[in-house]
């Protein structure tokens, strides 16, 4: 019996959704399984073979038995010895961990990209990886040492295709940006009107900056480390901020989160920054019917971003051309918001 293996390219819909949402307890679970229909249809190939070898030496013994029987003379011939099977010795305890493979190979541990795919054997460089995952991620192939050639042509470490993963898996469930805290100790140490870096902030404070908005500030971008290198640089490109929001903290209301605070510009627009990935994402998200997800944010985002400037300018920056055009058809009527394609450099 073969365990049953899913992937994105396999499901659709609700079924496509569920499989990305797994938490690690299901992951392991379903991994446990495998291994053991793994480990039984071994042990049922195991038992057929030794039936085949007990017959084959039973004809062997009658043969001989035949040719012999006039001299009296009873001769046993096999081809192997008889097969000799070890006792089992009972379990002196509940039986704890997962059921080994046969061969022995080592089970997966590792979480991200690497964990929830299976590889494909390469001799010289290592496993490769087709996963159906939207561009880059859909081939992944292994260059030497920590190098992946994505399926872009882009070459780059493991630790960025385990973000490359994070990120898509974020932006498919409508969740790639994080809520700011609800509350943030008000500081105000630097000049106004100046972009800090993030070395100048303290988590959970805000540096209070009105620039761009009367009850803005600047606040540490706490995931920025996090995020693959692509979008870091795009981010930084649009907000000349690196690793730092600025997050309009209105009485009474929930915070909301902007990239970045053009304090350079005369208009003091709010900035949001959509990086490289998105056009893949949603061409991928039209064909397995995940696309509910990535308009559901992007048009809450909007309405919330509005909502909060009471009449500011924002300006969303688009790094891929289709993704632009996806965005601009979600502006709410009237919002204070333009989409404009800035290619990433």
């Amino acid at each position: 019996m073969e365990a049953k293996r899913n992937y994105p390219d396999r499901l659709e819909g609700e079924a496509l959704r569920r499989w990305y949402e797994r938490s690690p307890e299901e992951i392991g679970e379903e991994r446990r399984l495998a291994e053991q229909l793994e480990f039984d249809a071994y042990n049922a190939r195991t038992r057929r073979l030794a039936r085949i070898v007990d017959d084959v030496a039973a004809e062997r013994v009658a043969d001989a038995y035949l040719a012999d029987q006039d001299s009296g003379i009873w001769q046993e011939a096999r081809l192997t010895p008889r097969p000799v099977r070890p006792p089992l010795r009972a379990p002196e305890a509940p039986r704890a961990g997962p059921i080994p493979r046969y061969p022995s190979t080592p089970t997966k541990t590792e979480r991200g990209f690497f964990g929830d795919f299976d590889p494909i054997p390469n001799p010289n460089l290592g496993p490769a990886y087709l996963t159906g995952l939207p561009a880059p991620l859909g081939q992944v192939e292994p260059k030497g040492g920590d190098r992946y050639r994505l399926s872009d042509g882009s070459v780059v470490s493991r630790t960025e295709v385990d973000r490359l993963y994070a990120e898509q898996r974020l932006r498919m469930e409508g969740q790639e940006d994080a809520e700011p805290a609800p509350y943030a100790k008000r500081v105000d140490r630097l000049r106004d009107g100046s972009v800090p870096v993030a070395a100048q902030l303290r988590p959970r404070e805000r540096e209070y900056d009105p620039t761009c908005h009367p009850n803005g500030g600047w606040e540490l971008d706490a995931n920025f480390p996090k995020y693959p290198e692509r979008t870091k640089r795009f981010e930084t490109q649009i907000t000349r901020a690196t690793g730092v929001d600025y997050v309009v903290r209105n009485p009474g209301e929930r915070p909301v989160k902007f990239d970045g605070c053009a304090v350079w510009s005369p208009r003091r627009e709010l900035l949001e920054a959509k990086g490289p990935g998105y056009d893949a994402l949603i061409d991928a998200g039209s064909r397995y019917r995940f696309l509910p997800s990535i308009t559901r944010k992007a048009a809450t985002q909007m309405g919330r971003q509005a909502a909060a400037t009471q009449g500011r300018l924002i300006n969303w920056h688009v790094a891929e051309p289709g993704a632009n055009d996806f965005f601009s058809e979600l502006l709410p009527a009237g919002a204070p918001i333009t989409v404009q394609h800035t290619p990433a450099r």
